[in-house]
């Protein structure tokens, strides 16, 4: 289940895990001996020469591509392109599926409140909510 677990452990424990999605509410937090990618440059540079039509049909594999040449520990960052609503995914699960088999540490770009992560206001169109207490491997590390 996704547990919500301290600064304190997370830094002395983090690599103890084999495989998560840490979700971090400061940079601060990011640990400094890790790649980082950035999908905000990554994500359009890798799919400039796919058509916009098949794009939402290759995202999950192209982010798996951008994170295959890394080692097991990765911070994601600007994340935001994940929840653009012409994608029609869901954007935890792509996370989700991503951090299989490794350690990615993920600077949430919205608000996080126990165990629900939100981006984007209500209304909107990016507006996404998430309970992560339905979900295994999934942390949330608390300032």
């Amino acid at each position: 289940m996704g547990t919500a677990i301290d600064r304190k452990f997370f830094r002395t424990r983090r690599t103890a895990i084999p495989q998560a999605l840490f979700f971090l509410q400061s940079d601060r937090l990011l640990p400094a001996d890790v790649t980082s990618v950035n999908l905000g440059i990554a994500m359009p540079e890798a799919m400039r020469n796919v058509p916009p039509a098949k794009r939402p049909q290759v995202l999950q594999s192209t982010v798996e591509r951008l994170l295959a040449a890394e080692p097991s520990d990765v911070i994601l960052q600007r994340i935001d392109i994940l929840f653009d609503p012409g994608w029609h995914i869901d954007a935890l699960k792509l996370l989700l599926a991503a951090g299989r088999n490794r350690r990615l540490y993920v600077l949430w770009p919205g608000v996080i409140n126990g165990n629900i992560l939100q981006y984007a206001e209500p209304g909107r169109p990016d507006y996404k909510r998430f309970d992560l207490s339905g979900y295994v491997d999934a942390y949330i590390v608390m300032k």
